[in-house]
């Protein structure tokens, strides 16, 4: 990956404190996508396509949502 890494990014999207949902949502989906993960978040995949690769992104995915949350919203996830 050329450019910031994710974790990087990830440093520059706002804590989400149920206040700043549009801020966080916007700010999270670039760093998805640069990841590689938006596709996972933004689509509905059907139980049947689920495979290990897809499951690794979606960990992924829930990763960098997790870190960029203050605890009180932990439960929203």
């Amino acid at each position: 990956m050329s450019g910031h890494s994710v974790y990087t990014l990830l440093y520059t999207v706002p804590k989400l404190d149920g206040q700043n949902y549009h801020n966080w949502k916007f700010a999270m989906s670039m760093v998805l996508q640069r990841a590689g993960c938006w596709e996972v978040v933004s689509t509905k995949m059907e139980e049947s396509k689920k495979d290990e690769a897809w499951m690794k992104v979606a960990e992924e995915a829930l990763l960098y949502i997790g870190l960029t949350v203050i605890p009180s919203q932990y439960s929203h996830i």
